[in-house]
């Protein structure tokens, strides 16, 4: 008796959150995003008890370092890093083999398949490859560059799958110009100073990583010495740089009256409509 009351207890009480849920949108679009993405995932889990899963939401295994581990759910969702499975480039984004050796650029909305990270001297990474790309072996790019999802791509419907990669890649133009509007504007003592010692920097360690297996420990204590050194540079200078256009704040360029900013940022809010809740 025990069996057949919880039975109809979880029963009803997956059919009434369903109902609810469906019929109540406008509360649903108030909700915070966690809020919305536990309520389905207990709505999912608890039904299925009941319907069971459909092909394309049945429990995955996925190989990470040699380990099998389940997915527990193919939905499409915002996650976190640890839990993501793909994610779409926020902005331009350095690409580099899995030695840390730098290949090139990979513009903003571009979609990457993840699969794992890692730690490095440079912070974390991710390993993964790229979808629908000429570069298709697995590469790494910077955790921090990605904004990452459950499932994958083939779950969505096309016009949300094209409107999250456009957004993306509009977003990164929009932030790209306003970058180089209050770049271009500025008469900061520090800027082209700061600008040549990040070229230095980034010089030097595309030296050291092609190089590393190669040359002798003196020479690569050499090199990494002089990194460093040119890190602490390139920050002291950056901060030196934001610490000027505060105190001259008055003086910037406004890139929100800029013609091509609020153009782009138009055609941003089109691309949301679709994707409203897969956006942070």
């Amino acid at each position: 008796m025990g069996m057949k009351f919880l039975a109809t207890y979880v029963a009803l009480a997956a059919g009434s959150g369903a109902l609810v849920w469906y019929f109540a949108p406008t509360i649903g679009e108030k909700l915070p995003p966690e809020v919305r993405a536990r309520i389905c995932s207990v709505v999912d889990s608890t039904t299925s008890l009941f319907k069971g899963l459909s092909k394309s939401e049945k429990p995955v295994s996925t190989p990470q370092n040699g380990k099998v581990v389940q997915q527990k759910s193919a939905r499409v969702r915002p996650v976190d890093l640890k839990d993501a499975t793909w994610g779409v480039l926020k902005r331009v984004t350095p690409v580099e083999e899995l030695d840390g050796k730098p290949i090139g650029n990979a513009p903003s909305g571009r979609f990457f398949m993840i699969k794992e990270t890692v730690s490095t001297t440079n912070g974390l990474k991710v390993a993964g490859t790229f979808i629908s790309q000429k570069i298709t072996r697995t590469v790494r790019i910077p955790a921090d560059n990605i904004y990452c999802f459950s499932g994958t791509p083939d779950l969505l419907p096309t016009n949300q799958l094209v409107s999250l990669g456009k957004y993306y890649q509009l977003a990164g133009e929009a932030e790209a110009l306003k970058a180089k509007l209050l770049q271009g504007a500025s008469s900061s003592p520090y800027l082209q100073d700061a600008a040549a010692a990040l070229r230095q920097l980034r010089s030097l360690e595309k030296t050291a990583a092609e190089r590393k297996s190669t040359a002798d420990a003196d020479t690569l204590r050499k090199i990494t010495y002089e990194v460093s050194r040119l890190r602490v540079k390139v920050q002291e200078l950056n901060q030196k740089h934001k610490d000027w256009k505060a105190k001259h704040a008055s003086q910037q360029p406004d890139p929100e009256k800029d013609p091509t900013h609020v153009k782009i940022l138009r055609q941003l809010e089109k691309c949301a409509e679709p994707i409203k809740d897969l956006l942070p």
